[in-house]
């Protein structure tokens, strides 16, 4: 068993996205023969867009900006249910363009993963909070002992940005099991 877990992660190479209309972390995870490596994690910060495909625009520069040739595309599962139908409506409809430009630069076909299933998964140890304020909290502090030396920003996007790292870690322990 150990061997096959060895060679489903053998050189890949991970983008995670950890998607909203405001800011997009993003992560790239490689493996070598040594085990596995966050190598980078970044915003995509939404300022002056006035739409989706304004926003779209951007995030496809950001990505063409990238020196990267993935295996594997993870993206956060877009939340379904809220108070503000408009919200969700607006969420899914830019999780759409940005997973159809993905899959179109790099003829991948975007993984996604529930965010709460990417905190259990990702960190089965941790208690979760219930309010979204001190969960944000709880997984940057997560990142941030599991991964003393990742640089992550030092303003709001590097909630979107541990998020991102989540996304990866969790979907590293799904391969392995």
């Amino acid at each position: 068993m150990m061997i096959q877990q060895c060679c489903l992660l053998m050189n890949k190479s991970i983008l995670t996205f950890d998607i909203s209309t405001s800011i997009i972390g993003v992560s790239y995870i490689s493996f070598k023969e040594n085990g596995f490596k966050i190598n980078w994690t970044k915003p995509v910060i939404f300022k002056t867009e006035k739409n989706e495909f304004a926003k779209l625009d951007t995030f496809k520069t950001f990505i063409n900006s990238l020196k990267v040739k993935p295996t594997d595309i993870i993206i956060e599962a877009p939340l379904k249910f809220s108070n503000n139908q408009n919200t969700v409506a607006k969420l899914l409809f830019f999780n759409g363009l940005c997973s159809s430009f993905l899959y179109s630069k790099w003829n991948i076909i975007p993984q996604y993963i529930n965010p709460e299933k990417a905190r259990k998964t990702a960190f089965p140890e941790v208690k979760f909070g219930r309010r979204t304020a001190e969960i944000k909290e709880q997984v940057l502090e997560c990142v941030k002992t599991a991964f003393p030396s990742l640089i992550l920003p030092k303003n709001l996007s590097q909630f979107d940005c541990a998020d991102s790292v989540v996304l990866g870690l969790a979907y590293i322990n799904m391969l392995k099991n």
